[in-house]
């Protein structure tokens, strides 16, 4: 028998916050996803622009109020899309390595703070513009590194890279998604859900 989920929290970068995104224009995924689920859930969107996570990054998503926000709503489920800010450092394997450690500690912070939490974690959707030298192996190298947390926590895997790659149309800039681009990722998060909803 399926749980009933009745709490959602996204969190991550400005890509969860949503770009332009108000009341009266929802263009961020969470609350596109809130449309996709109607009354079956409450969803809460916890991005920080600028945020990674890295924890010696600029702006570590652990330490924000955002995330202490989402820890506080004890969420049914929180769905962990994150990433885009960290390819600016150097993906060498030490960076690799970090980025997992991070990973591996944002996930045990969640489930510290509430056990019975599922997770979802999302791969980074492909970066249109050129931010830095070598970005799409950057991506591509973060992407593997998501995925085997994913694997190794037992989260459920959002894949956006894939559903992304080559379609410009769904950006607003040369990194957020526009109105369509945050109604696809609600829909891949919504299709993963409805496995554990």
């Amino acid at each position: 028998m399926k749980k009933e989920i009745k709490v959602i929290a996204c969190i991550g970068d400005s890509i969860t916050k949503g770009f332009l995104s108000d009341d009266e224009e929802p263009n961020s995924y969470p609350m596109r996803l809130e449309l996709l689920l109607g009354d079956r859930a409450v969803v809460g969107g916890f991005g920080r622009s600028g945020s990674g996570l890295w924890s010696k990054g600029k702006t570590p998503y652990a330490t924000t109020r955002e995330f202490n926000m989402a820890l506080s709503w004890k969420a049914d489920v929180y769905i962990i899309c994150i990433g885009a800010n960290d390819i600016v450092h150097p993906v060498d394997n030490g960076f690799v390595d970090c980025f997992l450690n991070d990973y591996r500690q944002l996930i045990g912070t969640i489930r510290k703070n509430n056990p019975e939490a599922a997770i979802l974690v999302a791969t980074i959707p492909p970066i249109p513009g050129h931010f830095v030298d070598n970005q799409e192996e950057r991506v591509r190298k973060l992407n593997v590194a998501a995925r085997q947390v994913a694997k190794d926590e037992g989260a459920l895997l959002v894949e956006l890279y894939k559903d992304y790659l080559g379609k410009t149309e769904l950006y607003e800039d040369d990194l957020h998604p526009n109105k369509e681009g945050a109604e696809l990722l609600a829909k891949e998060v919504y299709n993963v859900l409805e496995r554990i909803i």
